[in-house]
């Protein structure tokens, strides 16, 4: 696993998967951030975080087999866009 590197000085992780890491701002409670561990992207949009969704790669976090890299793994895109 690589190391954590928050997206600023003002986030802390707060769930540390092998998949991702959530991050939470430290000023303001209920704002976070999710980083993908598999592209090393950070979103900070609030529906990639609730649904644990790289919008870079595609993945889901969330899925238990890990088998939805192909597009959206045939789930809608939460940002409303479709598979």
């Amino acid at each position: 696993m690589r190391p954590e590197i928050p997206p600023s000085l003002d986030y802390d992780a707060i769930q540390t998967t092998d998949a991702y890491v959530l991050w939470e701002h430290r000023h303001e409670p209920g704002r976070r951030a999710i980083t993908c561990r598999r592209c090393q992207r950070t979103s900070h949009h609030p529906q990639d975080v609730q649904a644990r969704f790289c919008g870079c790669c595609g993945h889901w976090h969330d899925d238990p087999d890990g088998a939805t890299d192909a597009p959206l793994g045939g789930r809608a895109c939460p940002h409303g866009g479709v598979p």
